[in-house]
């Protein structure tokens, strides 16, 4: 199981830095409903040198990054070390952002893509101009990484000015929403955070080490199911890219139905789900098509003991222990602002529906009086950058920035102080 926390990591559940930053938001982008990325990206006033300004997001599989204001990221690259089980050093991970960030600088100057670039013009660009916000997967994370962070970009990479944004508030803000629940399924893990105004409510913020990499994983070993046939592993899926493209394109979360015996409510669909599997072409010609990995893959999501075995709550176990671990006076307008979907795992076809049904059907075991919706906006991959991109270039926003004449005064723990 996922481990409940019990206090903010920094502020106890106040946070100043983050409500500024939620009411800027809130001031350009009017809550929506409807879950899709409303905010108009505002345009950045002449003369204001602060608005030309960087967005990273760096997740676990991929790092996007670009200028604030625009609607999509101008560099996305794998991240580093995606397919490891332990992230690379800090001192290569310096050599990364400074590259990151040089490539999206030279970008946001010269109106390029990342195809278009060169790399003597990139290597050329200075990050002295830059401020960077960047984002932040896990609010409980240690203080240590973020203030070591600090000194790597600072004095490392050269940065000017840097902010760090929880991603779960940002994913937030893109849908127009200063309060909801977020379930982010990501590459490495997937994590819920209740947030109301902006900040993460304590004791509500779990994590589970299921995502897309242990998805992966599983259908490359043919996702075998205690008590069920176990077919052949294709070869092919020995690949790890074949495998990642096969897991996106072919695999589809199967609806709510009766369990086999001893099996969770949706292993039955699961075990058996092939028709209409589609067929992935390979780049030697050859096609490749799924049998009941099909479904079996992602049913991990919402059973993990019972297809991955070990640790790791479900998908809705996160949603209603989340939910249920703010304070019953914020649970209304919880409920009220609903669920919003975020992360590249989180795209499977039939997820939200077969979510939402699991989510009432958890809830209603311990409070059956809360009903709560789900948004589930387009490019979930993207709704991190875009929050980013949105908060970074608002005036209001200018005032929070972290610079470096702050560090120099204060050191690394400025970070942690004046970041939530």
């Amino acid at each position: 199981q996922a481990p409940a926390h019990t206090g903010h990591r920094r502020c106890g559940g106040s946070c100043p830095t983050t409500a500024a930053m939620a009411a800027v938001a809130v001031r350009a982008a009017p809550p929506s409903m409807s879950g899709l990325p409303g905010p108009p990206l505002p345009s950045p006033a002449a003369g204001d040198s602060c608005r030309r300004s960087l967005v990273l997001d760096s997740g676990t599989r991929t790092w996007r990054c670009g200028s604030s204001g625009g609607v999509a990221p101008s560099i996305e690259l794998a991240a580093p070390g995606f397919t490891q089980a332990r992230q690379p050093a800090w001192e290569a991970l310096e050599a990364f952002y400074a590259g990151a960030l040089a490539a999206a600088a030279c970008a946001a100057v010269g109106g390029s893509t990342a195809s278009g670039l060169r790399g003597a013009d990139v290597q050329s660009e200075s990050l002295a101009d830059w401020p960077t916000l960047l984002t932040d997967p896990w609010p409980l994370a240690p203080r240590s990484e973020r203030e070591r962070l600090a000194q790597l970009l600072f004095e490392g990479v050269g940065l000017p000015a840097l902010q760090v944004v929880p991603q779960a508030t940002l994913a937030l803000f893109a849908t127009g929403r200063l309060s909801g629940l977020v379930l982010d399924c990501g590459h490495r893990a997937s994590r819920a955070v209740a947030i109301e105004e902006g900040v993460a409510l304590p004791g509500a913020a779990l994590r589970s080490p299921i995502g897309g990499l242990r998805l992966t994983e599983y259908l490359r070993r043919g996702c075998p199911v205690e008590g069920s046939e176990h077919s052949a592993v294709d070869a092919v899926l020995l690949d790890w890219d074949v495998a990642e493209r096969a897991k996106e394109r072919l695999c589809t979360v199967a609806p709510p139905t009766a369990g086999l015996p001893g099996l969770p409510p949706g292993t039955a669909a699961a075990a058996g789900a092939s028709e209409g599997a589609g067929a992935l072409e390979l780049p030697d010609g050859r096609s490749l098509s799924l049998g009941p990995e099909r479904a079996r893959c992602p049913e991990a999501l919402f059973s993990p003991p019972a297809f991955l075995g070990g640790e790791g709550s479900s998908l809705q176990a996160l949603v209603a222990r989340a939910l249920l671990g703010a304070p019953s006076a914020s649970r209304p307008g919880l409920c009220m602002s609903g669920v919003v979907l975020a992360g590249g795992t989180s795209r499977f076809e039939g997820l939200p529906s077969r979510l939402g049904a699991e989510v009432q059907i958890a809830l209603s075991k311990q409070t059956p009086k809360l009903k709560i919706g789900l948004a589930v906006p387009e490019e979930r991959q993207l709704l991190t950058w875009r929050g980013g991109s949105i908060l970074a270039s608002l005036g209001g926003f200018q005032e929070l920035w972290v610079t470096k004449a702050d560090y120099q005064e204060h050191g690394p723990s400025i970070l942690s102080a004046r970041c939530c």
